[in-house]
C-alpha cells in the first residue's frame, strides 16, 4: 500500500527523476492519491487499485475557524538548504534560480502588508531544532525585510504547521503541499508560480493549463497580490 504524501510536479520530482529511468511499470496493491489528475500521471508508471482521497495527512488535524482574522496574512515558506543544480529539459537550474520567485513574493508581500497595516506572519519550512533553521531566518533578512515588522511562527515539530492554519484566513505561497491543503479548509489562498513558463509548476498541475486564474498567477507584483 502506498500513500501520496505531497504535491507532485516541478523540477525536483519523481516524474522527472525516478520514473524517467524505469523500463516497465511498477506494481503495488493499493495506491491512495490526491486526485484524478495525478492518478492519470501515476498510472503511466504504476499498476495499482487507485483511491482518490485528497491528503490523508491533512485529515488528521481539526479545522477550527477562529474569529478576527481579517488583518492577518500568513506566508508559507519552502526554504531548503540545498545548493545542488537540477537539470530539466536540457537546461540546468541552480539553487538561486529555483528560489528566486519565492524571495520575490516574500518581499512584495512584505511591502503590500506594511502599506496596508496588515500583520504578516511567515511559517518557516524548518522546525526550530533543525540545523538549518537559522539559515532560513537569515535568508529572510537578506531579502531586505525588517524582521521587526513581521512575525516568524516557531514550529517545534512538523504537526505545528497544521495547528497554525487555524489562526489565519488569508494564506500566500507558491507550490507548497500545505498551501493546497488549505483549500479544503476553506482558507483564502493565493498561489504563485515558482517558474513563469514551466507548466509542471502551474497551479493544480497536471489538470490545469492556465497560468492565471481566480486565486493563482504566474506573475508576482503588487497588482496581482492585491487582486
Amino acid at each position: 500500500m502506498l500513500i501520496q504524501n505531497g504535491r507532485r510536479g516541478g523540477l525536483i520530482d519523481i516524474f522527472n527523476r525516478e520514473f524517467s529511468k524505469i523500463t516497465h511499470k511498477k506494481k503495488i496493491d493499493y495506491f491512495f492519491v490526491f486526485g484524478e489528475g495525478i492518478k492519470k500521471k501515476y498510472s503511466k508508471f504504476v499498476d495499482a487499485k487507485y483511491f482518490c482521497c485528497g491528503s490523508i495527512k491533512n485529515n488528521f488535524y481539526k479545522n477550527e475557524n477562529k474569529k478576527n482574522l481579517q488583518n492577518k496574512v500568513m506566508f508559507i515558506s519552502q526554504f531548503r538548504h540545498n545548493q545542488s543544480d537540477y537539470k530539466f529539459k536540457r537546461k540546468v537550474f541552480n539553487y538561486d534560480e529555483i528560489y528566486k520567485n519565492e524571495k520575490k513574493l516574500i518581499f512584495e508581500l512584505y511591502k503590500f502588508c506594511k502599506l496596508r497595516g496588515l500583520d504578516l506572519h511567515i511559517l518557516p519550512s524548518q522546525i526550530k531544532s533543525s540545523k538549518y533553521f537559522k539559515d532560513e531566518i537569515k535568508s529572510f533578512e537578506e531579502n531586505k525585510i525588517d524582521l521587526k515588522d513581521i512575525k516568524i511562527l516557531i514550529k517545534n515539530n512538523r504537526h505545528d504547521s497544521y495547528k497554525y492554519l487555524n489562526n489565519f484566513d488569508i494564506i500566500f505561497g507558491l507550490d507548497s503541499t500545505l498551501l493546497y491543503e488549505c483549500i479544503p479548509r476553506n482558507k483564502k489562498v493565493a498561489s504563485f508560480s515558482r517558474f513563469k513558463n514551466i507548466s509542471s509548476y502551474s497551479f493544480a498541475w497536471p489538470i490545469n493549463q492556465k497560468k492565471r486564474g481566480f486565486f493563482f498567477s504566474n506573475i508576482i507584483n503588487q497588482n496581482e497580490i492585491r487582486r
